[in-house]
């Protein structure tokens, strides 16, 4: 009795377990496509306003972005005719990739957006789903394969900035590949961020850097002057030398790093590497494996790795903005790592001139990362198991995607605009359906706009065996084998079948004959475990009516499968680590969708206070009576917040004694001084503009000087305005 107790806590432990990596995941992913939207809208919004600050636009015409929240309502297609079109619609683009990989190479500039948002966040939103994931990197396969085909060069590809550019560098910023930046980079990425000296190795920065210290005096004052005076003065050659060898360490680590940790990068990102190798092989065989390699880093190194570094706070390894200096040193080992991957000859791998010191380096490293890109595109093909996950997900009761209403009408719209090209046959299920929503509804405006759950079914054939799959379209390897009524690809199909579910239910496992195990997923407390034991059983059975199958083999399979799974202990243990890491994915996640719709918050401080500018008296006297009063808030706080990036010459024992005062009694005008404890009259004052600010947004290195002493990160600082000048007087 104690031991069957025992078996029966293990289990609930390991279904708890696996119920709440379900419930992550898919959290994640409904929060990745939240954040999504919160990015775009923030940088439309900072474009808007841009237009606004200049006059170019009227406050009216950011009336309904501006007004619009996050989308959370849940709503439903009371068409019910409709519904059945769009389920149909939506399975036949999620199944065969080829409209949507055809739809990438249509579409106009300003409408990749939409697109992007409703291919990677909606019709194949499930992150960490096998089946979607599987079919996103079809539809990616055969829109690189169109990229490849009409390529005449191969120096032009994947340069431009088309949809399935983007679609490929937002696909490594979903949450996988946030997880292994934070596993693989994030405690070299801190330490680097934490050097408090400068690895600077251009001359003229460090001649600059000794004259603001001090060091150096000079009475030049243009930069040819200080250039040549730069490259004369022996102190600054040996400085950047000393630079130079422990810029080396630095990027060495990197290099390391990345390196050791090839295993643990996410399976979709090696396979589009290995798409690309293979596509450059077929299309482009005088390439040498230099070139096949330099476009494997293109992608690998200067769209995925790099950005992480240069900007790690945009990818939240680190929780505010660096220091300049710091930042400068992150810009630095990235353009090493870069050289590094760009596998031509050292010389053309270095622009810079300052750089050059380096191309032994970057020539010495060039052969490892050439292995590195090679073995990382030394992954399984996933076309074998994409069949099976179709046959399942059509075996289960319901297959849905949750989508808005705006983004069904976005595809449907252009689905009709391009129908000529995606189905230039008269006869195809597309053109079908089509023909049967007729004209596309007009976008509703945002604050109209709903999600909504779509069950996805198709009209035409009824659910398939395993292998049965139709997938016309052409692959790099086939999507698909002939249907296999052998009983060697019967029994194949049985132990496909079977290792899922052991894998999904090892308990089963324990049970001596393969009936008794399936008897058991059955009366499993998990759903997923019932249907999937019920599949197999009925794949099983079907193999042995119609392929002879016999019960020996049956049994002979199943203890197979057995061996080939490792301990139940061993699968609980990995899915408590993933359980682990995939919580801080989510922290990380939630923390920037907060971050974001506080910058939304500020924008919309904003444009409140040009509504009052634009409106009456009383309104702007309001504001000044609620605003009268300076906020107070510490050094050290704002510090903490990652208000104040930098304090120079500033000692950390004085830090504790400064505050900041910040008024202001005019909408979008803002008055900061800093004062010291004990001392009546203030260090330093400063007047700017909420417009200023904003402009920032635009620039590589959005930092605010107060005089020579403080710098501040402009995006946090208008987080901070928004906190204290609007929710406390509106009670949001």
């Amino acid at each position: 009795m104690a031991a069957a107790e025992s078996l029966l806590r293990e289990e609930d432990a390991f279904l708890a377990v696996q119920r709440q990596l379900k419930e992550l995941k898919t959290t994640i992913s409904q929060l990745s496509k939240k954040n999504f939207v919160l990015e775009r809208d923030v940088r439309f919004l900072e474009q808007r306003i841009a237009l606004l600050i200049n006059h170019k636009i009227s406050i009216e015409e950011l009336a309904d972005r501006f007004e619009g929240e996050s989308l959370e309502l849940q709503g439903s297609l009371r068409d019910d005719m409709k519904r059945q079109h769009y389920s149909n619609l939506f399975f036949l683009l999620q199944t065969v990739p080829e409209y949507l990989a055809k739809l990438t190479r249509s579409v106009s500039l300003n409408q990749i957006d939409g697109l992007l948002e409703a291919v990677m966040f909606s019709v194949y939103g499930n992150q960490y789903e096998p089946r979607e994931e599987h079919l996103l990197l079809s539809m990616f396969e055969l829109a690189l394969k169109y990229e490849f085909q009409e390529a005449t060069e191969f120096t032009s590809l994947l340069r431009a900035n088309t949809a399935i550019t983007r679609m490929m560098t937002t696909y490594t910023r979903r949450g996988p590949g946030e997880e292994y930046l934070r596993n693989a980079l994030k405690e070299i990425v801190v330490e680097l961020a934490n050097r408090t000296d400068s690895l600077e190795i251009n001359p003229i920065k460090v001649y600059e850097e000794m004259i603001e210290s001090g060091e150096v005096h000079s009475e030049h004052t243009s930069f040819s002057e200080k250039m040549a005076a730069a490259e004369k003065h022996e102190g600054v050659r040996n400085r950047v030398a000393e630079h130079s060898r422990k810029l080396e360490g630095v990027a060495t680590s990197f290099l390391d790093t990345i390196v050791r940790s090839i295993e643990d990068v996410p399976y979709g990102i090696r396979w589009l590497c290995k798409a690309i190798k293979q596509l450059v092989q077929q299309h482009f065989p005088e390439a040498t494996e230099e070139n096949v390699t330099s476009l494997i880093g293109g992608f690998y190194v200067l769209r995925f790795l790099n950005p992480s570094i240069v900007t790690p706070h945009a990818y939240r390894l680190i929780p505010h903005q660096p220091r300049y200096s710091a930042r400068r040193n992150m810009t630095l080992v990235a353009k090493i790592l870069q050289s590094v991957a760009n596998q031509s000859h050292a010389s053309a791998a270095v622009k810079e001139s300052y750089m050059q010191p380096f191309k032994p380096f970057i020539h010495a490293q060039q052969a490892r990362m050439r292995t590195f890109l090679n073995e990382l595109c030394d992954v399984p093909d996933f076309h074998s198991d994409m069949e099976l996950e179709q046959y399942l997900a059509l075996c289960q009761p319901e297959v849905s995607i949750d989508i808005t209403l705006n983004e069904i009408y976005l595809i449907h719209d252009l689905l009709v605009t391009y129908k000529h090209v995606l189905a230039p046959e008269p006869v195809d299920h597309l053109n079908e359906i089509l023909g049967d929503l007729g004209p596309p509804e007009a976008r509703l405006k945002r604050k109209d706009d709903v999600q909504l759950t779509l069950p996805l079914f198709s009209r035409w054939d009824a659910v398939p065996e395993p292998g049965d799959f139709a997938n016309p379209l052409p692959s790099i390897g086939p999507l698909k084998s002939p249907r296999d009524h052998s009983l060697e690809g019967a029994k194949q199909k049985c132990k496909q079948l079977l290792m899922k579910l052991l894998r999904l239910y090892p308990q089963c496992a324990e049970e001596t004959t393969l009936m008794k195990a399936l008897l058991l997923a059955q009366q499993s407390p998990s759903r997923d475990v019932q249907v999937h034991a019920e599949i197999t059983l009925s794949q099983v059975l079907t193999a042995q009516e119609q392929c002879g199958l016999p019960d020996d083999d049956g049994h002979a399979l199943y203890q197979e499968c057995r061996a080939l799974l490792p301990k139940q202990q061993s699968i609980q243990e990995r899915q408590e680590r993933e359980l682990q890491s995939l919580t801080t994915v989510y922290e990380t996640v939630k923390e920037h969708g907060n971050y974001l719709s506080e910058q939304l918050d500020a924008y919309r401080e904003y444009l409140e206070a040009v509504r009052k500018k634009v409106g009456t008296k009383q309104g702007i006297s309001a504001y000044r009576r609620r605003s009268q009063t300076p906020i107070r808030v510490t050094f050290t706080q704002l510090e903490r917040e990652g208000v104040v990036v930098e304090g120079k010459g500033i000692p950390a024992s004085r830090r504790d004694n400064i505050y900041f005062m910040i008024l202001s009694d005019t909408p979008g005008t803002y008055q900061v001084s800093m004062h010291y404890k004990g001392r009546s009259k203030e260090v330093l004052s400063r007047t700017f503009h909420l417009e200023e600010v904003l402009e920032m947004q635009h620039l590589r290195d959005p930092v605010l000087q107060l005089e020579d002493f403080v710098v501040l990160d402009a995006r946090r600082v208008l987080t901070l305005l928004n906190r204290t000048f609007i929710k406390p007087s509106t009670g949001r």
